[in-house]
């Protein structure tokens, strides 16, 4: 947990370096859109962009996962029930048959 916090404020402070160093004004102009800002400011929010792009493309993904996930789990609840009740009757059976050979080895040993 300490290195993550190491590790985000160590960017957070590259970050700052890097705007203070990029602050020359730029001009962007795509389709009709024309956008003027710091080169910090510009790339910045292209990279930001980029990464909110990747998310809404991964998104049906992880949904699919989601849900695939769900169904496992439930298919591994219902077969653990099922393995616990067959452990039930497999225990019933092994309690009945050791009772009926030890009625059977004292009606023998009676004899």
């Amino acid at each position: 947990m300490l290195f993550f916090l190491i590790l985000g404020l160590l960017l957070g402070a590259l970050t700052v370096v890097f705007a203070l160093q990029n602050i020359t004004t730029i001009s962007v102009v795509f389709l009709a859109w024309q956008l003027s800002g710091s080169l910090a400011l510009i790339l910045l929010l292209a990279v930001a962009s980029g990464v909110l792009i990747c998310l809404l493309i991964s998104i049906p993904e992880v949904i699919k996962t989601h849900i695939e996930f769900s169904v496992l789990k439930k298919q591994n609840k219902a077969l653990a029930d099922e393995n616990a009740s067959y452990k039930r009757i497999v225990g019933d059976v092994a309690k009945v048959s050791q009772t009926k050979i030890t009625e059977t080895h004292t009606s023998v040993s009676s004899s």
